[in-house]
């Protein structure tokens, strides 16, 4: 009984140090996302003075492509160790479920991970794994199937629908700017991946929200049960 609690209080530590990269990470985006927001904004400016007569030089378009370069490939070095870090949140977050007992979910640990991967089917299973993690989590639903008539907030609706136009206006704004030889359409660039990087600081705020209020959820879960299970 005590190696087996030791072995559970194990799992939940192991996922509260990812949870703690994880947050530090997608904060560490809103930042960089910021930084973008304004890069994009010194990008449209070029455009208006070029409107009012200012004559923009080689210099000042080189500039702008090294200063786009290098937040855009802070970005990706996020995104990417973000990614990382999510994909592992969610596998423990899936797998402390097992230890609540509850074996009847639709999604697996590796299949709640394997979703983001499948084209076409990852516009909805991410989200749908996301609400039966909620759902199975909440520390009110303490039988086994109990917990699938647990209420799904909106805002995690909210988080995906922001993530997706945000993925999918970022993809639009590439082939843009790989077309894009004048001011005017690195300006029109600039304007779509301001909004891009805006709806993308939105979904992270509402994903920490998401991700700390699931970690306290399965917490508060695994203290009633195992007040249950000493009575």
């Amino acid at each position: 009984m005590l190696r087996m609690r030791y072995l559970i209080e194990q799992l939940f530590l192991n996922k509260r140090a990812i949870s703690r990269w994880l947050i530090f990470f997608l904060a560490g985006m809103i930042i960089i996302d910021l930084i973008a927001m304004l890069a994009d904004c010194i990008q449209i400016k070029l455009y208006y003075l070029s409107l009012h007569g200012t004559e923009i030089t080689r210099r000042m378009l080189i500039e702008n492509e090294f200063r786009q370069n290098r937040v855009g490939l802070a970005q990706l070095g996020f995104l990417f160790m973000t990614a990382i870090f999510f994909l592992l949140w969610l596998y423990h977050a899936y797998k402390n479920l097992r230890l609540f007992k509850i074996e009847d979910t639709s999604f697996s640990p590796q299949w709640a991970v394997l979703s983001y991967f499948i084209p076409g089917l990852n516009f909805y299973l991410p989200y749908q794994s996301m609400c039966e993690l909620w759902q199975a989590s909440h520390s009110t639903a303490l039988s086994r199937n109990e917990w699938k008539k647990v209420a799904v907030p909106r805002f995690i609706l909210g988080w995906w629908l922001l993530f997706v136009i945000a993925m999918m206006v970022e993809l639009f704004s590439w082939k843009i700017i790989l077309k894009g030889e004048t001011i005017h359409e690195l300006s029109i660039h600039g304007a779509i991946w301001f909004v891009s990087n805006l709806f993308e600081i939105i979904a992270i705020v509402l994903l920490i929200s998401v991700v700390r209020r699931i970690n306290l959820q399965q917490r508060e879960k695994f203290r009633r049960l195992s007040a249950l299970e000493n009575k």
